[in-house]
């Protein structure tokens, strides 16, 4: 008799046990949704808050419960305000990482991977509505803004320094030339590579025995592929010749693809210690996917440049708001470790210091280099009996021979007198003296540099 009613103790507390857990589950997902559904549209510029929100809403049970309260914990007190300070940043990238590896465990996979799956929910958090009212309210480029100067603490210009750490290896500048064929050929990347500064070859040639030269010269290989059965031949190539590219740069016109999130995998899988860069993109979301997708660094900008006719083609880019969605982009980004490359509208060198004030890391400049004595493009007399270099886009039909689906052209830019590792003295020159009136010696300055936009003054 006392063991039967032992027994019937323990399947009653059996029931309740399920029953407990299965209200335990309902009150974590009702919690969950409604909470994020909450304070939807209370993080857009809190990134950490931002991150935690994520990552609980991606996590199972009570992790991605915690997640969410943590997320409204950093709303009520304001803590993630300061998104571009070092301490908030750091703790950005432990709420990913931290509830991502909490959801593998709990075998919803990484916030990676459920990006990658398309089972992520974080691009709900921004509507497309509230997006729309910051393009239209808030876009600006980089001739309206003025930064403002701080405090000079050096001595001289000349002890600023402008190098940068890009993956595995260090450079003089925070500066590239674009990656297209009338920039930058074999010579010129060599050149670049020899003097310490960072280069990415362009697509449109031989890429494997480029790489082999690069790598029997002890040089960096920095290479550029497509998304296209040519390009995962080539990545095959490059790996049966025993050739790990150090940087593989996925250069398409429009990044936010799912054709990119195959190419990043691919390559990552083939080769696990590449840094990948991918672009090019244009909106926040579009930056935090290729993040989750593996990307190192993410080019931005779609249609900026002179030689593009995406915008006048299309309707779609930006032209004429490069530099505020270079600025939204770079705020978008969970990891610090995330690389952000302005790509295109760059026509002054104050253009490279306003990219950097805006959260760039990197700067990809096209036009200025093309007009060198030993940039690739060729030499043209005009009528005015000036000499000119020929500037072609790289989806133009002078690049690619094609009569239809033509984004690109081709123009005439007057001839400079003289070459690449002039200009780029010149430019390290200007940077230098751009973090004089940053009020630092290094390019960290640029964290704490302001702007006003011409006509609001200080």
């Amino acid at each position: 008799m006392g063991c039967k009613r032992i027994k019937n103790r323990r399947i009653s507390r059996n029931r309740s046990s399920q029953w407990v857990k299965i209200l335990d589950v309902f009150l974590t997902r009702l919690g969950k949704d409604f909470m994020s559904s909450v304070i939807n549209r209370k993080i857009e510029k809190k990134p950490v808050a931002r991150a935690a929100c994520f990552a609980g809403v991606q996590s199972p049970g009570k992790t991605g419960l915690i997640g969410i309260f943590l997320c409204v914990f950093l709303v009520c007190f304001e803590v993630a305000e300061a998104g571009q300070d070092d301490d908030v940043g750091q703790a950005r990238e432990v709420v990913v990482e931290g509830f991502s590896a909490a959801a593998a465990r709990g075998g919803g996979g990484s916030a990676a991977e459920m990006a990658a799956k398309g089972e992520g929910r974080e691009s709900s958090f921004l509507s497309g509505d509230d997006e729309t009212a910051e393009a239209v309210s808030g876009s600006f480029d980089y001739h309206q803004m003025n930064l403002i100067p701080r405090k000079c603490i050096v001595t001289s210009r000349s002890l600023c320094d402008t190098s940068f750490v890009l993956g595995a290896h260090r450079f003089k500048m925070p500066i590239v030339p674009a990656n297209m064929e009338c920039v930058i050929d074999r010579t010129f990347a060599i050149k670049l590579a020899r003097a310490g500064y960072f280069y990415i070859y362009h697509r449109f040639s031989d890429t494997l025995a480029f790489a082999a030269e690069m790598k029997s010269l002890s040089l960096p290989v920095s290479i550029s592929v497509g998304i296209n059965d040519e390009a995962h031949t080539l990545i095959d190539s490059l790996a049966a010749a025993g050739i790990a590219p150090d940087y593989v740069t996925i250069d398409i016109a429009h990044g936010h693809a799912e054709t990119m999130r195959e190419m990043i995998q691919y390559i990552k899988k083939t080769f696990p210690g590449c840094f990948v860069i991918a672009g090019n993109v244009a909106t926040a979301e579009a930056t935090r996917d290729l993040e989750f997708w593996g990307a190192d660094a993410i080019k931005v900008g779609i249609g900026p440049g002179s030689a593009c006719t995406t915008y006048s083609a299309t309707g779609f880019g930006s032209r004429g708001a490069q530099a505020s969605i270079v600025q939204s982009c770079a705020r978008a980004r969970l990891k610090p470790s995330t690389v952000i490359i302005a790509d295109g509208g760059i026509k002054e060198p104050g253009d490279i210091a306003k990219s950097l004030a805006l959260g760039a890391n990197l700067v990809m400049v096209g036009g200025m280099f093309s007009s060198l004595t030993d940039s690739p493009g060729n030499t043209v007399e005009g009528a005015d009996g000036r000499v000119y270099k020929e500037f072609w886009g790289s989806a133009s039909s002078f690049q690619s021979g094609k009569t239809h689906r033509v984004e690109g052209t081709k123009k005439l830019v007057p001839m400079k007198t003289h070459g690449v590792l002039d200009e780029m003295r010149f430019l390290e020159e200007c940077l230098q003296s751009a973090i004089s009136y940053g009020g630092g010696r290094d390019l960290e300055c640029f964290k704490g540099v302001r702007f006003f936009l011409q006509g609001a003054g200080w």
